[in-house]
Protein backbone atom coordinates (compact mmCIF):
# COMPACT_ATOMS: atom_id res chain seq x y z
CA UNK A 1 0.00 0.00 0.00
CA UNK A 2 1.75 3.83 -0.85
CA UNK A 3 2.55 5.70 1.79
CA UNK A 4 -0.01 9.03 1.54
CA UNK A 5 1.97 12.10 3.16
CA UNK A 6 0.07 15.05 4.70
CA UNK A 7 1.77 18.70 4.47
CA UNK A 8 -0.93 20.37 6.41
CA UNK A 9 -3.26 19.01 8.85
CA UNK A 10 -6.07 21.29 8.72
CA UNK A 11 -9.38 21.63 6.97
CA UNK A 12 -8.47 20.46 3.48
CA UNK A 13 -6.23 17.37 4.64
CA UNK A 14 -8.38 16.26 7.47
CA UNK A 15 -11.80 16.55 4.34
CA UNK A 16 -9.37 13.87 2.37
CA UNK A 17 -8.36 11.62 5.15
CA UNK A 18 -12.04 11.41 6.26
CA UNK A 19 -12.66 10.43 2.78
CA UNK A 20 -9.61 7.89 1.81
CA UNK A 21 -10.67 6.24 5.39
CA UNK A 22 -14.87 6.13 4.75
CA UNK A 23 -13.72 3.60 1.74
CA UNK A 24 -10.78 1.81 3.16
CA UNK A 25 -10.33 1.76 6.95
CA UNK A 26 -7.42 0.06 7.41
CA UNK A 27 -5.62 2.95 5.10
CA UNK A 28 -4.42 4.72 8.36
CA UNK A 29 -1.92 2.94 8.77
CA UNK A 30 -0.73 4.58 5.41
CA UNK A 31 -1.48 8.35 6.03
CA UNK A 32 0.69 10.55 8.05
CA UNK A 33 0.38 14.42 8.60
CA UNK A 34 2.52 17.36 9.54
CA UNK A 35 1.66 20.91 10.28
CA UNK A 36 3.79 24.06 11.32
CA UNK A 37 3.10 24.00 15.24
CA UNK A 38 2.25 20.88 15.43
CA UNK A 39 -0.90 20.90 16.48
CA UNK A 40 -3.49 19.98 14.02
CA UNK A 41 -0.99 17.30 13.17
CA UNK A 42 -1.66 15.99 16.82
CA UNK A 43 -5.78 16.81 16.79
CA UNK A 44 -6.14 14.51 13.01
CA UNK A 45 -3.91 12.10 14.32
CA UNK A 46 -6.04 11.55 17.69
CA UNK A 47 -9.08 11.54 15.77
CA UNK A 48 -8.11 9.28 12.85
CA UNK A 49 -5.59 7.09 14.24
CA UNK A 50 -3.17 8.66 11.23
CA UNK A 51 0.56 8.81 12.19
CA UNK A 52 1.51 12.56 13.35
CA UNK A 53 5.26 13.54 12.10
CA UNK A 54 7.56 15.53 14.13
CA UNK A 55 9.23 17.26 11.19
CA UNK A 56 9.21 17.34 7.19
CA UNK A 57 12.24 14.55 7.20
CA UNK A 58 10.22 11.52 8.79
CA UNK A 59 7.35 12.75 7.03
CA UNK A 60 8.46 12.75 3.81
CA UNK A 61 10.83 9.53 4.35
CA UNK A 62 9.19 6.03 2.53
CA UNK A 63 6.38 8.64 1.09
CA UNK A 64 4.91 7.67 -1.98
CA UNK A 65 2.60 10.66 -2.47
CA UNK A 66 2.84 13.76 -0.61
CA UNK A 67 -0.25 16.06 -0.85
CA UNK A 68 0.01 19.46 -0.14
CA UNK A 69 -2.40 21.08 2.19
CA UNK A 70 -2.00 24.21 3.36
CA UNK A 71 -3.13 27.96 2.86
CA UNK A 72 -0.50 29.58 0.36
Amino acid sequence: MAKIAFIGAGRMASAIVDGLLSEQPLLKNSLACFSATGESARALAARTGVTAAANLPELLEGADVVVVAFKP
